[in-house]
């Protein structure tokens, strides 16, 4: 799977002067900054994560200076009792990368988390990283990656509440990995309903369901290895739990 740095750009010049001078305190600062958003002594804020509330510290004051759709609790916490906001869809690894990234600028994107990680900067509002994490799958896309890439979509559309409709903020990049794949690679569907059957053939529409159209399919059976032609179907999204290319080296 793919994976890239991001870093915030810093600026040259700053206060006036110019070059590496300008910035000499800046790699102190962010190590400052790390340690503070592991800091559970002095936080106010506490994200309860998942389905167990794992839980994740954060200082009130930083938040809503980096995100722009924090939404500051009536009740105001104090360093040994803050403030409990939960978060059943998310990933507790994923958001304390994303938390990392408030704090630092910093965060290693990878393509397992990736759409999660834009779910969270769109929820709260981090536009720099929702970019990034466009432009990762713009630049990592690949047919090596491409079919983990929707997979990861599939599993982020999991997390969210109510129906499983994609996510506004995903449509351009999940646009992108179709269009990548349309007519490029022939895939394989692993189904909820059949775990003995797959179903293979060239993507060629999807919905906001992450209903899959695939045309010249067929039906595969692990156990007979018997195929039957299907022509063009339309897969449920809600039944889908795996994307494979299956013959990523061939593209």
């Amino acid at each position: 799977m793919g994976s890239r740095a991001v870093a915030v750009g810093a600026v040259a010049g700053a206060a006036g002067v110019s070059g590496e001078a300008g910035l000499a305190g800046v790699p102190r600062l962010l190590e400052d900054l790390a340690r503070l958003s592991e800091d559970k002594d002095t936080a106010d804020i506490v994200f309860l994560l998942g389905r167990d509330e794992t839980p994740v510290y954060a200082h009130r004051i930083i938040l809503q200076a980096r995100c722009k759709n924090f939404t500051a609790a009536k009740r105001i916490g104090t360093p040994g009792n803050p403030t409990p906001v939960r978060m059943p869809h998310a990933h507790p690894e994923t958001f304390r990368q994303f938390i990392h990234y408030i704090y630092t600028g910093k965060i290693m994107l990878q393509d397992s988390g990736i759409f999660e990680m834009l779910g969270l900067a769109q929820e709260l509002g981090v536009e720099e990283l929702w970019r990034s994490c466009e432009e990762h799958v713009s630049a990592t896309l690949s047919p090596g990656n491409a079919c983990a890439l929707l997979t990861a979509a599939l599993d982020a559309q999991e997390r969210v509440p109510g129906p499983q409709k994609v996510q506004k903020v995903m449509v351009q990049p999940i646009n992108l990995i179709f269009r990548y794949l349309q007519n490029r690679s022939r895939v394989q569907v692993w189904l909820f309903e059949n775990i003995h059957l797959r179903i293979e053939g060239h993507i060629v529409g999807f919905d906001e369901y992450m209903n899959l159209v695939l045309d010249n399919a067929e039906e595969y059976h692990l156990k007979t290895k018997n195929r039957k032609p299907l022509g063009r179907i339309m897969l449920k999204g809600d039944n889908i739990t795996l994307i494979q290319n299956t013959n990523p080296a061939a593209n």
